[in-house]
C-alpha cells in the first residue's frame, strides 16, 4: 500500500518507531529532542571554530595593542584558506576589539583571491589556560 504512494518500507517503519517514541510507547529521543541535539551540535561546532580562530589570533597578535592592517588581512586570508568562514573570523576578531569593517580590511571584497603571504606570529608561544 505505501509503495503505491511512493513511500519505501524503511521510511514507513521509521515513522512508526518515531510515532511510538513520541507517544511514550517506546524509549528513545523524540523529534523535539533530536532537533535540540542537532542545534546543540551545531552550536558546539561554532564554538570550536571560534576557539580555533581565537587561539590562532592570540598567537598572531600576542604583542598587544592593535596590529597593523596588513597583518590582520594576512591572518584572515590564511584562516579563509584553511576553510573558516570570513564572517566567523571577523566576528571573533571584532569581539576581541579588532575591526572587521571592509574599509579597514581591503582584500575581503567578493571575487578577490586570498593574499599569498602568511601572517607572521610575533611570538612562538602558545596561549596558556
Amino acid at each position: 500500500m505505501w509503495g503505491e504512494w511512493g513511500f519505501g518500507k524503511e521510511m514507513v517503519r521509521r515513522w512508526v518507531v518515531q510515532a511510538r517514541i513520541g507517544g511514550g510507547q517506546c524509549q528513545g529521543a523524540t523529534s523535539e529532542e533530536l532537533a535540540e541535539i542537532k542545534g546543540l551540535k551545531a552550536e558546539v561546532c561554532r564554538l570550536e571554530e571560534d576557539h580555533e580562530i581565537f587561539r590562532r589570533a592570540w598567537i598572531c597578535f600576542v604583542g598587544g595593542g592593535r596590529p597593523r592592517q596588513p597583518l590582520i588581512v594576512a591572518f584572515i586570508d590564511e584562516l579563509r584558506a584553511a576553510g573558516h568562514a570570513v564572517e566567523s573570523i571577523c566576528r571573533v576578531l571584532r569581539e576581541q576589539g579588532l575591526s572587521d569593517r571592509r574599509a579597514d580590511l581591503p582584500g575581503l571584497d567578493a571575487g578577490q583571491p586570498p593574499r599569498s603571504q602568511p601572517y607572521r606570529s610575533t611570538s612562538p608561544r602558545s596561549p596558556t589556560r
